[in-house]
């Protein structure tokens, strides 16, 4: 690790991918509070090449901030974090009250907030043949009770599905990440 070098920035993040393929994810950080001040944060690569990033949570004790990592097989990237205009992105996600899109899927919802379509744009083909429903299952209360659901249980019609009107609400709307909440109420649940 005291080989590593990071010099430069702000904040120099360390990012160790244990996997045995390359991988390209998410990296969600928590940074310190002498950066929550910051009108904007860049995160770049170690090539200096800016990263999309994200800020979600900011307070006086520190900023969350979301970056698209790129990291090799079994070893490590640095990113550096400093105090300046974050690049601008092309849009590659899009969210809206129906739907989630991303380079590859066009995930869309029904009226009753299932998940009504998944539409592999690579593919051009639709992967779902019916909506996802949240559906009640009797449980045939086994040794494990209400923790184990058996293939019999899984084969019955559902005794109920859960319908209504739901509450969409928009959580995040970013170049790193896009999110909805769907609420909806089952019988006196909240």
């Amino acid at each position: 690790a005291a080989n590593v070098y990071t010099r430069g920035g702000d904040v120099n993040l360390v990012v160790f991918n244990p996997c045995v393929g390359e991988r390209r994810t998410v990296v969600k950080v928590r940074l310190p509070g002498d950066l929550a001040d910051a009108a904007s944060l860049s995160i770049t690569d170690a090539d200096g090449m800016p990263v999309p990033t994200q800020v979600t949570d900011v307070s006086d004790d520190g900023v969350t901030v979301l970056f698209l990592a790129t990291l090799p097989s079994v070893g490590y990237a640095v990113y550096r974090v400093t105090k300046q205009q974050a690049a601008a992105f092309a849009p590659v996600l899009h969210v809206d009250e129906t739907s989630l899109e991303n380079g590859r899927y066009v995930v869309t919802l029904n009226k009753n907030g299932d998940i009504a379509s998944v539409f592999d744009k690579k593919q051009q083909k639709e992967l779902l043949s019916a909506p996802i429903q949240f559906q009640f299952l009797r449980n045939g209360l086994r040794e494990y009770g209400a923790w184990e659901l058996g293939y019999e249980d899984v084969c019955r019609e559902p005794y109920a599905v859960l319908s209504g009107t739901p509450a969409v609400t928009l959580l995040e709307n970013g170049p790193v990440r896009v999110a909805l909440r769907v609420t909806r109420t089952f019988n006196a649940s909240c």
